[in-house]
């Protein structure tokens, strides 16, 4: 499945003190990018949830936009594979977004994920390709 969305990083948990009391939220980009993974896929995969207990294997390419600023010559070197996306966001809190996006909606709980495998490229249109399957 592809999402035609810009990947965001799972974003770090913020805390606020209220009545004496310590309450911890998610961020609200991350709240909203994860509403948006969660809507697209049960649109576009039918509501599907694998069962509870099913292992199962996520696979999952993140493609990243080229920096605006960033010359024509390196560009088509970022295109083709030549240079690897090193920079932040990290593919971990990359994975994160995903994982929770998904959590209960594709999958009854990620304790379920038996294997995972995923990139990062630099790609001309931002995407995140996800594919979902039983484990063998």
């Amino acid at each position: 499945m592809a999402m035609p969305f810009v990947p965001t990083p799972k974003g770090r948990p913020r805390f606020k003190c209220k009545y004496n009391r310590v309450f911890t939220y998610t961020p609200m980009a991350t709240k909203r990018f994860e509403n948006q993974v969660a809507s697209y896929y049960q649109e576009e995969g039918n509501g599907y949830q694998f069962p509870k207990g099913t292992p199962i294997t996520v696979s999952i390419e993140f493609g990243m936009p080229v920096p605006i600023s960033t010359s024509k010559k390196k560009k088509e070197e970022m295109l083709r594979g030549a240079i690897h996306h090193t920079v932040k966001p990290d593919l971990d809190n990359l994975v994160k977004s995903i994982l929770d996006a998904l959590n209960g909606i594709a999958w009854y709980d990620d304790a379920q994920i038996t294997e995972l495998h995923i990139s990062k490229k630099y790609v001309q249109h931002p995407h995140i390709y996800i594919t979902i399957h039983e484990t063998e």
